[in-house]
C-alpha cells in the first residue's frame, strides 16, 4: 500500500502541475478524483470529480464503471441478485 500511495502522490502532484495548464481538460480533474479517493482525501476527491463533470458531462458515466462492474462480479458470484443486473448481463 506504501507503494500505491507514493506512487499516487507522485502522479497526483504532476496532475497539479497540469491544470495551470490546461484547466479545462477534464481528464485531469477525473484523475485527481481518483488519486485523491485512494489517498484518502475525500473532501477534494470531491471537489475534483465535481469539476470534471461540470467540464464533461460524460465522465459520470464513467465513474459509474466500477460500480456496475462490481455489482457484476457480485451477480456472477450469487452474492447478489437483481432481475435489474441480470438484465446488464444480457
Amino acid at each position: 500500500v506504501t507503494d500505491l500511495i507514493l506512487v499516487g502522490g507522485l502522479s497526483a502532484q504532476f496532475a497539479r502541475n497540469a491544470l495551470s495548464k490546461f484547466p479545462q481538460e477534464s481528464l485531469i480533474y477525473y484523475n485527481l478524483a481518483c488519486y485523491d479517493c485512494r489517498l484518502g482525501q475525500i473532501a477534494s476527491a470531491k471537489q475534483y470529480l465535481k469539476q470534471a463533470f461540470r467540464i464533461d458531462p460524460n465522465w459520470r458515466l464513467e465513474a459509474l464503471k466500477p460500480l456496475w462492474d462490481y455489482l457484476g462480479r457480485m451477480n456472477k458470484s450469487h452474492q447478489l441478485e437483481s432481475p435489474l443486473l441480470d438484465s446488464f448481463e444480457k
